[in-house]
């Protein structure tokens, strides 16, 4: 019993990474094969109304990148199709100039996606969901799916990141999951003529 205990305690530990207090290089914790990159959760600030405003924050080879993300106050959509609750929240990723343009061309190559973007969007709005929990005031690690709306005639369904927010650890994990869909999700990034 006392190994089992122990073994599980070294494993916990193993798997803490303890909390980010400067931006880190944002491929520092990815896996082989994975799209997952890791920034600093910070400038997390709540409105009267309940709106959170958080800062992600990285580096890409020594050069900051980052963008701002807003969620609007959160509303519960109750069991339906799935036979479960969701939270729903009209989200907005704001640019960060240069720090977003410079991640944005870094997903655009990571993703194989050719679209060649010479910035982002300086605000991109989309919807956010969270499944199973309402995500209160993040104080638990919070598993957000952004949704963009369709950009191209090409493809009939929406793009998505997957962020998790952990406040308590100072990261924000950004995944993409879709290979078919990389190319929309970098277009709905893009900043497009006439903006």
């Amino acid at each position: 019993m006392g190994r089992i205990l122990l073994a599980s305690l070294l494993l916990l530990l193993a798997g803490c990474k303890g909390k980010l207090s400067k931006p880190p290089e944002v491929e520092s914790e990815t896996e082989k094969g994975s799209t997952e990159l890791v920034f600093l959760l910070g400038d997390h600030k709540i409105g009267a109304g309940g709106e959170h405003d958080f800062s992600a924050k990285g580096l890409l080879h020594g050069r900051p990148v980052g963008f701002d993300l807003h969620f609007e106050p959160w509303f519960e959509n109750p069991p339906g199709y799935i036979n479960m609750s969701t939270w729903e929240s009209k989200a907005t990723i704001r640019s960060r100039g240069g720090e977003s343009n410079e991640l944005l061309r870094f997903l655009d190559q990571r993703y194989g996606a050719d679209v060649a973007p010479r910035a982002m969007a300086s605000s991109i709005e989309c919807q956010a969901l969270v499944l199973w929990e309402p995500p209160a005031q993040f104080s638990e690690p919070v598993s957000v799916v952004l949704i963009f709306p369709c950009i191209g005639y090409d493809q009939m369904r929406e793009s998505s990141l997957w962020l998790d927010l952990r406040l308590e650890e100072g990261r924000i994990r950004l995944r993409e999951k879709d290979p078919s869909l990389r190319r929309e999700l970098i277009k709905a990034l893009t900043q497009r003529e006439g903006d």
